[in-house]
Formats: structure tokens, C-alpha cells, sequence
């Protein structure tokens, strides 16, 4: 199975209900406003412009580092391809907010692109029960299985998507793809004809890159 890179996959912020820690009251006021102004241009999706205030800001006054001022460098860093240093970023912010699933999904990406499949399983896994009705999350984990060559993981973990919404169009193709490299046509043909009658063009849909954003 082809390997994809994904697009704006840190576009999520703090998960709802969370806040971040203030600054300290005797923060140093250029440090202070630099992050802000970094945090602002994030926003906009200015990213080279935030990760330099960001960083400055950083190098002045390091106490000004939270969950929001992370996450931006995370979603700055991710916008040009900066894999590593994204991977930097998450694994500090599950450092600071071990129950926020969506920080495990973005890791598990950012781990697939960069060959770790091994590591991705295991941050999908933690991803779950956090956040149960995320069925991009099950695509990812089926298609790490797949290409691990473990098929009836991937069928199980396909089927799970599938559970969650049965029109699922991509986890039909995903599971009936499996089916075949199990031997098991008749129940690979059941799901290529779910998938068709929802979609004529289903299996070149499987070609396109995934949807697994974090919004």
C-alpha cells in the first residue's frame, strides 16, 4: 500500500475544555508580546514569520512556553515538512496533556511519515479510547497493520471504522483489499460492492491521500 504524506493534519489546537497555563506575572514584556504576535500569525497560517517571533520569544523568556505556544510551533513545523521537530513539539505537548487523544493521533501521523509504523501503532492505540468516534484514527491503524503485512489486524480495525459509520467509503476498500490478500473473495466482494454502490469511483479513492485532519 502506498505511503502518503498529509496535508494540514495540525490544524486542531487545544482540545475543547483545556487550558493553557498563564504566564507568569514578571514575564519579560517583549518575550511576552513576540509570542503573542507569534500565536496571531499562526493563525493566519503565517508559519515562518510565527516560528521566528515563537522562538525569539522562547530565547527571551523560556517560562512562556505552554500548551497554545507548542502547539503552533507543532502546527508551523508540520506546514513546512519539519517532521522531526513536529515530532519534537507533540511529544512535549503529551507531555503536558497526557489524555488529549488528538495529540497521540498527530503523533502517530507524524510517525508514519517518517517510516515508524511501529511507533504510529502504539500512538494510534493511545489515540482510541480517548477519542472513540475519530474513525480516521482506524484507518491509519488498518493501514499500519497492512503494511506490516498483519491482514486480519487490519480487517478487525477496518470493521471498526466500518461499525462507525457503515457508508465509510475508504474503510470498505481498505477492508475488502484485505480480505483478498487473506484469500477471502467472497467477503472481499461483499465490500467492493458496498463501497461501489456508494461510490463508481472507490478504488481510486484509495490512491488519494487521507483525511485524517485534526480541525
Amino acid at each position: 500500500m502506498e505511503r502518503k504524506k498529509r496535508e494540514n493534519i495540525f490544524e486542531r489546537r487545544v482540545a475543547d475544555g483545556e487550558d493553557s497555563s498563564s504566564p507568569p506575572a514578571n514575564a519579560n514584556p517583549q518575550a511576552a508580546r513576540l509570542i503573542q504576535k507569534g500565536l496571531a500569525e499562526t493563525k493566519d497560517e503565517h508559519y515562518d514569520a510565527a516560528l521566528l517571533d515563537l522562538n525569539r520569544g522562547l530565547a527571551i523568556d523560556p517560562r512562556l512556553g505552554n500548551v497554545d505556544v507548542f502547539d503552533a510551533r507543532r502546527a508551523a513545523y508540520a506546514s513546512k515538512h519539519q517532521w522531526k521537530e513536529a515530532l519534537a513539539e507533540t511529544s512535549r505537548l503529551i507531555e503536558l496533556r497526557p489524555t488529549n487523544g488528538f495529540f497521540y493521533n498527530s503523533r502517530g501521523q507524524i510517525y508514519v511519515l517518517l517510516n515508524r509504523d511501529d511507533l504510529a501503532i502504539k500512538d494510534f492505540l493511545r489515540a482510541q479510547p480517548l477519542i472513540p468516534g475519530h474513525k480516521w484514527i482506524y484507518i491509519e491503524l488498518g493501514n499500519c497493520y497492512d503494511r506490516a503485512g498483519q491482514f486480519d489486524k487490519s480487517v478487525a480495525v477496518y470493521s471498526k471504522a466500518v461499525a462507525l459509520d457503515p457508508q465509510f467509503v475508504k474503510a470498505l476498500g481498505y477492508r475488502a483489499n484485505a480480505y483478498e490478500k487473506l484469500g477471502k473473495k467472497n467477503l472481499a466482494a461483499k465490500d467492493k460492492d458496498a463501497a461501489s454502490s456508494l461510490s463508481s469511483g472507490w478504488a481510486s479513492d484509495l490512491l488519494k491521500p487521507e483525511s485524517n485532519s485534526i480541525k
